[in-house]
């Protein structure tokens, strides 16, 4: 029987209560786990704040397909503008004087 201690919700519980995102890599099982029989082993799932699974793994196909859900999708879109904007400043305030620089 499983512990108690070691569910999703009480894990859920203690690093959502701290502030810590709780994602789970369900590479290899995630495909198997859309399946009745194999759906108890992720039981609590939903608490998380991200769940991984790579279909191409188990669903035998010639590419890689890998499907991402995740509950506030907000964050990511914040997570890629934040990830641009440093990638332009970075382009604008550190490279490119260098690159004039070069050119005269």
């Amino acid at each position: 029987m499983e512990n108690e201690d070691d569910s999703y919700n009480t894990a859920s519980y203690a690093l959502q209560s701290n502030g810590i995102w709780l994602h789970v890599d369900a590479a290899y099982a995630g495909s198997a786990c859309i399946c009745p029989e194999f759906r108890h082993y992720i039981d609590g799932v939903e608490e998380a704040n991200s769940f991984n699974m790579n279909a191409h793994k188990w669903f035998l196909t010639n590419f890689d397909c890998s499907a991402l859900w995740v509950k506030v999708c907000l964050y990511v879109v914040d997570a890629y503008a934040y990830a641009m904007f440093v990638h332009l400043y970075f382009i604008d305030e550190v490279i490119a004087p260098f690159v004039v620089e070069a050119a005269i």
